[in-house]
């Protein structure tokens, strides 16, 4: 199931990464800070959407993988008020999740950003003094267990069997994340 993701997904993901545009949004602080003020309204209806699903048999643990207090704290360090955390807009395009596979599908897409905070991380701390304790938690995610818990999404995954309708719902779940990701990145800042 995870090569059948990885081949439905090749273009999408690649829309997805270039919507980051790293050059630009580790520029300056205030454009890193307005990466995470993204990257947050993207994650609260992700997470308010995932403990809906009935994940028992999953192996997967959803109160783990929260990543909305990293952002949270992030954008404190970097001088995000209360009131300003509060107003950051939620993404309306993430795709309706109401299973276990349809939401595998979704953790594909978050887990796999994990993946590539690392490379993000690395980036900030040598242009903006980001670090793992300091502006940086989000793209740090589990620190060492970051490829461990990417592994028990993607046995979780490949416990679905690839001609099912659940595989279907996973494909589509982890299309449409990517497609939410990218117009979300690229959508211009409110004024």
């Amino acid at each position: 199931m995870r090569e059948r993701l990885r081949r439905s997904t090749a273009t999408l993901h690649r829309r997805a990464e270039a919507a980051m545009a790293l050059e630009s949004r580790l520029a300056s602080p205030e454009s890193y800070r307005l990466l995470l003020c993204r990257l947050l309204g993207l994650h609260r209806p992700l997470e308010t959407a995932m403990p809906r699903i009935g994940w028992s048999g999953t192996g997967i643990d959803i109160p783990a993988r929260r990543k909305c207090g990293w952002l949270e704290a992030d954008l404190r360090d970097l001088g995000t008020g209360e009131a300003a955390l509060a107003a950051i807009p939620s993404c309306p395009f993430l795709p309706r999740l109401e299973s276990a596979a349809a939401g595998l599908g979704a953790l594909y897409v978050s887990e796999g950003a994990s993946l590539g905070g690392r490379i993000v991380l690395r980036q900030a701390s040598q242009r903006l003094g980001i670090d793992a304790r300091h502006g940086g938690r989000f793209f740090a995610s589990y620190g060492p267990d970051t490829g461990p818990m990417w592994r028990a999404c993607v046995t979780a995954l490949d416990t679905l069997d690839c001609r099912s309708p659940a595989a279907d719902e996973a494909q589509a779940a982890a299309e449409a994340m990517f497609v939410a990701f990218e117009t979300w990145l690229s959508m211009p800042r409110a004024s």
